[in-house]
């Protein structure tokens, strides 16, 4: 499986530390906050993982070469202008082709007691034919003061924001990673978006199935 874990940001809430890396390079329980998404996404089976930089770049590509296996093809999709989540996904688009692949945050540092979940995420994106899936949890605010996931009682995901879409609906946090079909690199508009409002949204509208889990 082909993967990419976005890491372009500036790292503003931990400064000073991130003056001298950027946020993934930086270690959360002794070890680079990217090696957290590079662990799930390595529970199913990687061939090829890129990350996205922007904001001193040099950090992360030496973090990531200190924490990837030599058995993986590592890759750098490098952006002069930050191009968001879904611009990210385009950029890298060339490392990212064919069936499935997955897209994570690189500090997005998740601890969970299910050590399976990456493999039941995939089993369950793949039984579903899902154009995406994401992962979610609970989380006090979302849906009130904080934007999240607006999913049906079968976890189809029906919206995104404060504002629920219709009525019936939970809202769930979005936990920082996603499972894609191949087919949303045809999708994607050239240059800056956001995957979940600028893409997402506009494929849910065409009937399009993206799926939570949990």
């Amino acid at each position: 499986m082909k993967a990419l874990v976005l890491s372009a940001g500036f790292g503003e809430r931990l400064k000073p530390i991130t003056e001298e890396r950027a946020k993934p390079a930086v270690e959360f329980l002794n070890v680079p906050m990217l090696a957290f998404p590079y662990y799930w996404l390595s529970q199913l089976g990687l061939t090829d993982l890129t990350f996205n930089t922007h904001y001193l770049p040099e950090s992360i590509r030496l973090a990531a070469k200190h924490v990837v296996a030599p058995e993986v093809r590592l890759h750098f999709s490098h952006e002069d202008q930050i191009l968001g989540s879904g611009g990210g996904i385009w950029n890298a688009r060339f490392n990212l082709g064919g069936d499935t692949f997955a897209v994570a945050n690189a500090d997005g540092v998740v601890l969970s007691a299910n050590m399976n979940w990456p493999k039941e995420m995939l089993k369950s994106h793949s039984e579903s034919k899902a154009l995406c899936t994401l992962l979610l949890c609970e989380l006090e605010g979302v849906g009130e003061t904080l934007p999240g996931v607006w999913v049906d009682q079968d976890l189809n995901v029906r919206g995104f924001g404060l504002k629920a879409p219709a009525d019936g609906l939970k809202c769930l946090h979005y936990a920082s990673y996603m499972l894609f079909d191949g087919q949303l690199i045809g999708l994607l508009p050239d240059g800056p978006s956001n995957i979940l409002y600028d893409v997402l949204v506009e494929q849910i509208r065409e009937g399009k199935t993206v799926k939570g889990f949990t």
